[in-house]
C-alpha cells in the first residue's frame, strides 16, 4: 500500500501540533503549580472537589441555621421570663386584694391588673427582629 506525501506530511503535522499542545499544557501546569487545570484533566478529583464543596456549603448552612435557632430561642426565653414576671405580679396583686378594701383601693388594684393584662397581651404578640410573631406557630406577619 502506498502513502502519498500529503497524507504523510499531514499526519506528521498533526503529531507536532499535539506535542506542542501537550508542552504548552505542561508549561501552564508548572507555572501555576497545579496538577490539573480543567475538570477534564482529572474527573475523579473534580468530583471529589465538588462533593467536598457541597458538604462544606451544607455544613455552613447548618451552622447558620443553628445560630439563627439559638438566637430565636434566646429571644423567646427572654420574652417568657418577662411573661413569668408579669404573672407573678398579677398573682401578688390578686393575693394582696382584700374584701375589706374600699372601692378606691379595689379600683386601683383593678387598674394595675388591667395594666398587667395589657402587658401580657403585648408579650403574646411579640415579634422577632424579622417581624414574625414568635408565639404564632406557623403563622407569619403579613406585610402589604
Amino acid at each position: 500500500m502506498r502513502i502519498d506525501s500529503v497524507t504523510f506530511f499531514t499526519s506528521g503535522l498533526v503529531g507536532i501540533r499535539d506535542n506542542q499542545s501537550a508542552m504548552a499544557r505542561l508549561n501552564e501546569q508548572i507555572a501555576t503549580g497545579q496538577n490539573f487545570l480543567a475538570p477534564k484533566d482529572d474527573p475523579l478529583a473534580t468530583q471529589k472537589v465538588l462533593d467536598l464543596g457541597n458538604r462544606l456549603a451544607a455544613r455552613t448552612q447548618y451552622a447558620a441555621n443553628q445560630t439563627k435557632a439559638d438566637l430565636a430561642l434566646e429571644y423567646e426565653s427572654t420574652v417568657l421570663n418577662e411573661v413569668e414576671s408579669a404573672l407573678n405580679k398579677a398573682r401578688a396583686l390578686l393575693v394582696g386584694t382584700s374584701p375589706a378594701f374600699d372601692a378606691q383601693a379595689r379600683d386601683a388594684h383593678a387598674q394595675q391588673l388591667r395594666g398587667v393584662f395589657e402587658h401580657l397581651l403585648s408579650l403574646a404578640n411579640t415579634q422577632d427582629p424579622s417581624g414574625n410573631y414568635i408565639f404564632a406557630g406557623d403563622k407569619i406577619a403579613i406585610r402589604g
